[in-house]
């Protein structure tokens, strides 16, 4: 849906939605315990390079069109990229097993 303005309604997402689907996409050592609007900045500092694609309010994060399925992207990547290492080790044991 587009606003008054003709402008794409942005998409909100609370700190807490945005770090659980998206905090593995950054290093565990960026991430403070208790401090979720921290966490949020340092993944989007991490892959958002332009800040005009995202605003902080007080309980959600919004952002512009487009980039949720930029960040749905990432993640899909990154979860196909633990499994395909995953399986890798996997078949490696068993192969070694077998022998």
């Amino acid at each position: 849906s587009t606003a008054r303005s003709g402008r794409p309604v942005p998409r909100a997402w609370s700190y807490v939605e945005f770090i659980s689907r998206y905090s593995f996409l950054i290093h565990s050592s960026e991430i403070k315990k208790n401090d979720l609007m921290a966490n949020c900045k340092a993944v989007l500092s991490r892959i958002v390079s332009d800040e005009d694609k995202y605003q902080f309010g007080k309980t959600k994060i919004f952002f512009r069109a487009g980039q949720v399925a930029y960040f749905e992207k990432l993640r899909s990547e990154r979860l196909f990229s633990a499994c395909v290492m995953m399986q890798a080790h996997v078949r490696g044991w068993l192969a070694r097993r077998v022998f």
